[in-house]
């Protein structure tokens, strides 16, 4: 599959520009780098508020951004969980993608800076969304929030975390999520899927690079299809929200995206799944350059404003 016309030139900029592959620096230089400014511009999007505020959570306050649409409502709320291999910290394109999804959906947004690994792994960051969705869920964001209606998000490593959220949430018996949005999750540990091969030079992620996030993420000895951290192996998927799953055509974790989508169809569950085709990893964060990863971006708030 050819590239989206619009990558090309992308791409270019950003090889001209990018910094060494992460596996090869130490990793605070990484983090420091993606902290930066953007190497591509990030579009400014108004919403009625955004502001950061701490959340408790089992390893101490948690840091987490808050977006707040035009009006008193109450609102539904977007629980959203940000990329980057579950090392990587939040990023200005992250700030974007959040105002887009709060000014376009018309709902509160809350997007926790979970704690990161390898310092913090599995399944830390999973418990600092389970102590944001409980926040939430308990009335913490205020006046102007209705705490019944949370849906749950992320891409990639954030969209790993709410489909495990949306799993363990099931099996404790709650606080409930209403829906899912699932951009290019990773949502397999043992890497065995066809299109890892296919894609497995990237751009923008490759194979080695993947296998790289999933070490730094996961102790010595894990079970990698435990499903809190492999979500598709899962022995049940059936009870779970609604779910829009997103995949991109030339991303390593295409096929584990469409499986778990197929499997939730199996289940019962209703699911709306995308293929973009021609697009790589990461799209939705080039949102100010890429047409197709702005779309993604507008379809979950498509699906949140319909949900209601």
């Amino acid at each position: 599959m050819p590239l989206d016309p619009q990558l090309v030139p992308i791409l270019e900029t950003l090889e001209a520009r990018a910094a060494p592959p992460i596996q090869d620096v130490p990793l605070e230089l990484a983090r420091r780098h993606a902290r930066a400014t953007p190497m591509l511009p990030v579009p400014w999007i108004e919403v009625g508020e955004a502001r950061e505020l701490a959340l408790p959570g089992p390893g101490g306050d948690i840091r987490a951004h808050l977006y707040r649409p035009a009006g008193s409502g109450p609102h539904a709320v977007l629980l959203w969980l940000h990329g980057g291999g579950w090392v990587m910290p939040w990023t200005p394109g992250n700030d974007a993608c959040c105002r887009l999804l709060c000014r376009d959906a018309g709902v509160v947004v809350l997007a926790p800076e979970y704690r990161l690994a390898p310092e913090h792994p599995f399944p830390a960051a999973l418990q600092d969304a389970r102590a944001a969705l409980e926040h939430v869920a308990a009335g913490g964001l205020g006046a102007g929030v209705d705490p019944a209606r949370i849906c749950v998000g992320g891409s990639s490593a954030g969209g790993n975390l709410a489909a495990a959220l949306c799993l363990e949430a099931r099996d404790r018996g709650g606080p409930t999520p209403t829906r899912q949005l699932l951009l290019y999750p990773a949502l397999d540990a043992t890497l065995e899927h066809a299109s890892i091969e296919e894609n497995r030079d990237g751009p923008l992620l490759t194979s080695e690079q993947l296998a790289w996030f999933w070490d730094r993420y996961l102790p010595p000895g894990t079970d990698r299809r435990d499903p809190l951290c492999s979500p598709l192996h899962a022995r049940s998927l059936a009870g779970l929200p609604p779910a829009l799953v997103i995949s991109a055509d030339l991303d390593p974790l295409r096929d584990e995206a469409e499986a778990y989508a197929r499997r939730l169809v199996a289940a019962g569950v209703p699911v709306r799944l995308t293929r973009y085709t021609g697009v790589v990893h990461g799209a939705a964060l080039l949102l100010g350059q890429l047409d197709a990863g702005r779309a993604m971006l507008e379809q979950c708030a498509a699906e949140l404003a319909a949900a209601g």
